[in-house]
């Protein structure tokens, strides 16, 4: 069986994500439990397995005081290409 392919923004908001929960020193049970999604839920998120919604976003962006705009930096030119 093949596994799913992994959209390369949701990879690199779900980096971002970790990036900035371990710059916090907060671990994976303790940022779940404040979004009220498992520990598994957000591993998922932050390997790009599954895409961040927009309500969850805005939970995020409140949690570590920053801004939807992070998660984006250094995502490249490749959201700019036509799409087949």
């Amino acid at each position: 069986m093949n596994k799913p392919k992994i959209n390369p923004v949701d990879r690199h908001v779900g980096m971002r994500l970790r990036i900035i929960r371990n710059s916090q020193n907060k671990t994976l049970e303790e940022i779940a439990a404040q979004l009220k999604m498992t520990p598994k839920t957000l591993n998922d998120l932050e390997s790009g397995k599954k895409r961040v919604s927009p309500a969850e976003m805005e939970m995020i962006v409140e949690i570590f005081s920053t801004t939807a705009s992070f998660f984006f930096i250094g995502i490249g030119n490749h959201l700019d290409k036509p799409r087949n």
